[in-house]
């Protein structure tokens, strides 16, 4: 790992992703929970956010990343945060020009077994499977309604894309945003039996608390869809729709003697990933 924080005197502080991320906490693999960075999963110490809105004034020892492990990365921060807010230093960033940007899956909350937008993917499409018979024997769909997790990791990128685009269209984009709150009430990672909203790094939630006590403008860029991560972004993290930016959909103008609506159509607007990340757009 280079290291954690990408250090400017710009404007721009830019987080890197998943294995970065759990480097610093000491962590060697996304494939497991980092016991520092989510104790609150072993129910030995509850997660900051359980019943307390995020935006809630943490105590003093939280602020200083008390779960972080004592390493040079936990350090770097500190003070580096002390540096570009201090006016009697050469590399004082001016309030309007701190941004800081995240990544969500493996960085903010964890990504295995599956990433949660593609468990909720997997749930749509058995929800909605009566309505496609010729689901039953056309792949990837097959896979997720058979629970075939060989074949559905044989279909590859193609065939993550077509659930995606399946399970996310063919509605209006409130009965979607619906659909997703309603998904995360209930459902439950199949290792830990907790809602996938609680599945998030302790560590990373007391860093974007010393980041906002900093006034520093939270941002998340992420390959995930922008609707599916906007529905809990502002309760998980403290981080508003309009500051989270992903991949998108093709959507519509439905005019109704009722009320028109925006409809989601199976078209990719935008992919938010690698070389979109880079060149990106908003």
């Amino acid at each position: 790992m280079s290291q954690l924080l990408s250090f400017m005197k710009g404007s721009l502080v830019l987080l890197a992703g998943g294995a970065a991320t759990l480097a610093a906490l000491g962590c060697s693999s996304q494939k497991s929970i980092c016991p520092k960075a989510s104790s609150f999963i072993q129910d030995t110490t509850p997660a900051p956010r359980a019943n307390v809105p995020v935006r809630a004034k943490l105590d003093t020892e939280l602020v200083k990343l008390n779960s972080w492990h004592p390493t040079s990365s936990r350090d770097k921060i500190l003070e580096f945060v002390a540096r570009v807010t201090d006016e009697t230093k050469s590399d004082f960033v001016p309030v309007n020009e701190r941004i800081v940007v995240f990544d969500n899956d493996g960085t903010l909350w964890l990504e295995q077994p599956l990433y949660p937008q593609l468990a909720f993917a997997m749930h749509q499409i058995k929800a909605k499977a009566k309505e496609h018979p010729k689901w039953k024997t056309t792949q990837p769909f097959q896979a997720v309604l058979e629970d075939d997790h060989a074949a559905l990791h044989a279909s590859g990128t193609k065939g993550i894309v077509q659930l995606i685009l399946a399970s996310h269209s063919g509605m209006s984009t409130d009965e979607f945003t619906k659909e997703v709150k309603a998904w995360l009430k209930s459902a439950r990672h199949p290792q830990f039996k907790r809602p996938y909203t609680e599945l998030v790094y302790q560590p990373m939630l007391e860093l974007l608390q010393l980041l906002r006590d900093n006034e520093f403008k939270i941002f998340i860029v992420s390959g995930g869809g922008v609707d599916f991560m906007r529905v809990f972004a502002e309760e998980v993290y403290g981080i508003p729709p309009e500051r989270v930016i992903g991949t998108t959909l093709v959507t519509r103008y439905v005019s109704s003697d009722i009320s028109p609506t925006i409809e989601r159509t199976a078209k990719i607007s935008f992919i938010d990933d690698k070389a979109g990340k880079e060149g990106g757009r908003i």
